[in-house]
Order: structure tokens, then sequence, then C-alpha cells
């Protein structure tokens, strides 16, 4: 009897671990093909997560269209980081519209997606919209990824990042500044370590710590 019943739950451990196996198929399969507003916002914000667990490309391009519908800036925002994972075609286009965003927490997420992904024209885009930014937040994020990118030390992130480091009211977001431009300067940019001079006067003495002074 002890065999039989270890051998039912040996059994029974299996089933679970296949009926486990389908469900995480099941989101893929049966996700709508458009985004659903009837639905509840946690429910939705579950379907974006659940589009990144069960890697469903082709509801990453229902987000991209159902995105300028969704009313709630933590499910777009939700919705910004599974595109960015799944990488549909027209990824680049959508993030970029996402730093347009009228929430400090999408644009956040788009501009921490285009610089993880590194290429020429989403480091333009944070680049052209540093100093423009309202959010002290958002702009540390794209300071930081103009530094700790993929591809740093281009001439519009220099520029980008030199400007904010003199004035930028936050010190934070110069402190990133110059945190960002020393790591530029140490691939050798010479135009980095020149900016970071500006720096050494600095009211907060992280920034000018960070900047090479004193």
């Amino acid at each position: 009897m002890n065999l039989n019943m270890s051998f039912a739950k040996g059994v029974s451990r299996r089933l679970a671990a296949v009926a486990a196996l389908v469900a995480l198929a099941v989101p893929a399969a049966a996700a709508p093909g458009f985004w659903d507003l009837s639905l509840s916002s946690s429910a939705r914000h579950s379907m974006a997560d659940d589009a990144v667990r069960t890697r469903n490309v082709g509801f990453a391009r229902v987000m991209m269209s159902g995105f300028s519908q969704e009313p709630r800036a933590g499910v777009r925002a939700a919705m910004v980081r599974a595109v960015a994972f799944l990488r549909p075609g027209g990824t680049q286009i959508f993030l970029t519209q996402a730093l347009q965003d009228a929430s400090p927490r999408v644009r956040q997420a788009a501009a921490a997606a285009l610089g993880e992904k590194g290429a020429a024209a989403a480091v333009s885009a944070l680049a052209s919209m540093l100093s423009s930014e309202p959010d002290s937040g958002v702009r540390m994020t794209i300071a930081f990824w103009l530094g700790f990118g993929p591809k740093p030390g281009g001439s519009a992130s220099v520029s980008a990042l030199s400007r904010i480091l003199t004035s930028d009211r936050d010190p934070n977001v110069r402190l990133q500044a110059a945190q960002s431009l020393a790591r530029i300067a140490s691939l050798g940019n010479s135009s980095a370590r020149s900016a970071l001079r500006r720096g050494r006067n600095d009211a907060d003495p992280r920034v000018r710590r960070a900047a090479g002074g004193t």
C-alpha cells in the first residue's frame, strides 16, 4: 500500500509539473488580438507581464497598437518594458514616441529601454531631450545610459551631459552627468575630459569629486 501511495504521489507530482508547463503556454495562446480596456487595470498589467513571460511577440504588437488608448501610466510603463524586451518590428519608433508620454514613469521606462538598446538613433533621441526633460528622475536615467550604455562617447552624448553638468538645478542629476562623463573620459574621450573640468567648482562636493576636483 505504501508503495502504491508513493507511486501515486510521484505520478501526481509529474502531472502537476506537466500542468504547470501547459499553464505557462495558455496566456500566449489565449491573449486577445486587441488591447481590452474592459479588463481591470491589474489584469491589463498582468497581461503585459505575461507577454514577457511567455515571449509572446504577437501580443507585443497588440500592446503597441493599444498603447495610446491605455489610461493608466503604470500599465503603459509595463507595456513599454514588455515591448522593449520582446522587440517586435517597429520597437525603436514605439519607444521613441513613448519618450513623449505625459507620465514621467512611462518616459523613464522608455529612456531606460532605449539606453540599454544603445542604437545610434536611440542615443541621439535621448541626448536631444536631456536638457528639456522636466522630471529629474528621467533626466538621471538618460544621463546614466548616455555614459554607461553599450556605446557611450558620441559627441551628442558628451555635449548633452556637459550642458546639464553646469546647468541642471538638481545636484543628483549633475552628479550622474559627472559620473557618466568620467566613464566616457576613461575610454579615452578628450571632449569628456574637458567637459568634466566644468564640474570641479560645483556647489555639491559629490559632483566636484566625480568631476575630479576636491
